[in-house]
């Protein structure tokens, strides 16, 4: 469904919104059929196209994941290198860090190993992850 409104005036420029639901696709591939489509307009002097909305605070989102992701990595190298004062140990256990996630998610998903979320209600301490080998349960 799209909808069609003028208005007349934002920021001194006239302006004229499409809205459009959709509904049985991902939005990131109207997306890209749209700027598709919009490479290959040719538009008078002074005119201009932008996309907004929930695309548009989305890609705001994802670029903000990534900012605070490399700062985030940045800042975990800092305590490493503060720590054991060594680039070399530092970069080293950094690289190592991917390759311990993906064997402890693969250890828990094989059917030797059973992974469950437990949670301690008898002390006040929390039992967040527990993986069991079927010879301790």
């Amino acid at each position: 469904m799209v909808t069609v409104r003028t208005k007349s005036r934002d920021d001194g420029k006239r302006r004229i919104v499409l809205s459009a639901n959709a509904q049985q696709r991902p939005l990131s591939e109207v997306v890209e059929d749209i700027r598709a489509v919009v490479a290959d307009l040719k538009l008078p002097e002074g005119y201009f196209i932008t996309l907004g909305g929930q695309f548009q605070a989305q890609e705001e989102a994802s670029r903000l994941v990534g900012l605070l992701s490399i700062v985030s990595l940045v800042l975990m190298f800092v305590v490493l290198y503060s720590r054991y004062k060594s680039v070399r140990l530092s970069a080293l256990i950094m690289a190592n860090i991917p390759l311990a996630l993906v064997g402890a998610v693969i250890d828990c998903g094989s059917p030797v190993n059973r992974c469950r979320w437990r949670h301690s209600s008898a002390s006040s301490r929390l039992q967040v992850f527990r993986c069991e080998t079927a010879s301790s349960a």
